[in-house]
């Protein structure tokens, strides 16, 4: 079994520092638990919904946040590993705004 690695990107990064509201924190630190237990855990974006910019990425998926907030991330592996790659967390706005709903 391979062993599961979670990244996240410098954006991410930032969105988890700024934070003041303590739940969607729990939530965001709670769905990483998750996904390193489960790297599927959240639910694949349909390819025809795959917006331009992201249509290189490999395995696109979105986790659901507290207060309608959205994870993206993508998954990549090798023979020993699986990477779990966060690159978005997001509100329902942005989201929506990324997605071009």
């Amino acid at each position: 079994m391979r062993e599961i690695v979670v990244f996240t990107i410098d954006i991410a990064n930032e969105v988890m520092t700024t934070l003041d509201d303590g739940t969607l924190r729990r939530s965001i630190l709670r769905t990483i638990t998750l996904l390193k237990q489960d790297p599927f855990y959240g639910n694949q974006v349909r390819k025809h919904q795959i917006p331009k910019i992201l249509q290189h990425l490999p395995n696109l998926r979105r986790a659901e946040l507290a207060g309608y907030w959205r994870m993206l991330y993508y998954l990549a592996s090798d023979e020993q590993y699986t990477y779990v790659i966060i690159f978005e967390i997001c509100d329902h706005h942005r989201y929506d705004k990324i997605f071009g709903y």
